[in-house]
């Protein structure tokens, strides 16, 4: 897999797979409002916004293809990590958040970093080092559970 910086121009492609794969796997957990408010955030124009505000997106293709992103929001909140599902399984997403945290760590980085993680991501974030930090949540029909990562933790 070859992973590289997102740029405005990649949008659109960013948001086809973190809609298919949440619509895939968790979306079904959130409520119909939370349904919406998600899909409606990762749109083509959301994912731009997000770019040129505070979140940097890595990419993962293969064989030029997008088969997954990962996004850290203001370089400590791991706010989105979504694999195709052909590709899931194939330790994709830990390549992925690897390349996210080194790049993240060059600036002056304490090493915490939080995530909100759907239910099905749990294990795989935990498998990265991060435990649970507080009770579920439920904003606007979207279900999460905060988890941390902290130097101590892995």
């Amino acid at each position: 897999m070859d992973i590289r910086i997102a740029t405005i121009n990649d949008s659109k492609q960013i948001g086809l797979i973190i809609r298919s794969v949440a619509k895939a796997s968790f979306l079904y957990t959130f409520s119909r409002s939370g349904q919406i408010e998600f899909l409606k955030h990762h749109t083509a124009y959301g994912i731009g916004k997000m770019i040129k505000q505070n979140t940097v997106f890595h990419i993962g293709l293969m064989n030029q293809q997008f088969i997954g992103v990962v996004g850290i929001r203001d370089m400590t909140h791991l706010s989105h990590l979504f694999i195709t599902p052909a590709y899931q399984g194939n330790g994709f997403a830990r390549s992925l958040w690897q390349v996210a945290k080194s790049s993240a760590m060059q600036s002056d980085h304490n090493g915490q970093f939080t995530v909100n993680a759907s239910q099905k991501g749990i294990g795989v974030y935990k498998s990265f080092g991060f435990y649970p930090a507080g009770k579920i949540s439920n904003r606007n029909g979207i279900i999460s559970y905060p988890m941390r990562l902290t130097p101590d933790s892995i």
